[in-house]
């Protein structure tokens, strides 16, 4: 008898932990569901047309005013994106191999990422013709900071060593090729990024790591990293191929996510249909 209420104990506590673990996934689902994409177009949002003949300015003016309010942060953006000043991101290695001066592998636990909030939108083209966006953005200034584990050689001097590392970059003028697709869902017509392309250019780069050495060689440390900022413009194209790849992954991330989230008329009221754009893309290509 004392066995059979054991058993009956066991399997109703056992029944209890399975509806507790369905009403947690339930919740989950329906809290990871609360923000889909805007079914009305939001307030900070200005649309333009692909007809008019001021598109470009327009364009520019509309993503300019989006940028700023996401940036400030879009309560229905916060939990896809988070936030974007500070940036941080996890896990992001810098690879340079066979260069004469710099053979070096970088890699960053953390990295944050501010100051990204003064953006400027320059210019936003739309390629009528493919639905591709061209964005020229300027930032007058930018602070890196996080965690580095370092391997790898400088000048003669091989280096294996971890610390903490802070870059503050001047004028920055990044200019971003966008590929896009368009499909449909729910009669709404929608962006999908395909492809990012950045090409960066900065005004002036000045770089810190401590614990160069290990703090075994302070004077050495002081040399190296003079030497760093004094030829920043070299430094920074050994490491340009990869610091171009890691923002082009960033920078597709987030217009992956936003875009899903974002019917594509709210932004070009007379964008063709799915059906329609790859109609034409077909007849462009015979």
């Amino acid at each position: 008898m004392q066995q059979q209420t054991n058993n009956l104990v066991s399997s109703n506590a056992l029944y209890s932990k399975i509806i507790l673990l369905v009403f947690v996934l339930m919740c989950a689902v329906k809290r990871s569901n609360s923000f889909d994409y805007f079914k009305e177009k939001p307030s900070f949002m200005k649309s333009c047309k692909l007809s008019q003949p001021d598109l470009t300015k327009c364009s520019t003016e509309a993503i300019q005013k989006i940028v700023k309010e996401i940036m400030k942060g879009v309560p229905e953006f916060r939990d896809v994106i988070g936030s974007l000043d500070p940036l941080v991101l996890n896990d992001i290695a810098f690879k340079q191999d066979g260069a004469e001066a710099v053979n070096i592998l970088i890699g960053l636990s953390t990295l944050i990422i501010k100051d990204m909030s003064r953006v400027q939108v320059v210019e936003s083209r739309v390629h009528r013709n493919d639905l591709s966006f061209l964005l020229k953005l300027h930032m007058p200034e930018l602070r890196l900071t996080g965690h580095y584990k370092l391997d790898g050689r400088i000048l003669l001097l091989s280096l294996k060593t971890e610390g903490e590392m802070a870059i503050d970059l001047e004028d920055v003028n990044i200019t971003t090729l966008i590929k896009t697709d368009l499909f449909g869902r729910d009669g709404y017509t929608f962006y999908n990024v395909t492809k990012v392309q950045n090409d960066i250019n900065i005004g002036k780069l000045k770089a810190k790591f401590d614990n160069l050495f290990g703090g075994r060689n302070k004077d050495l440390e002081r040399s190296i990293l003079t030497s760093i900022n004094e030829n920043w413009r070299e430094f920074f194209e050994v490491l340009r191929p990869s610091t171009t790849n890691v923002t082009n992954q960033i920078t597709f991330d987030l217009l992956h996510k936003i875009c899903l989230r974002i019917p594509a008329k709210y932004f070009l009221e007379d964008i063709p249909t799915p059906k329609q754009f790859h109609e034409n893309i077909s007849s462009n290509t015979l």
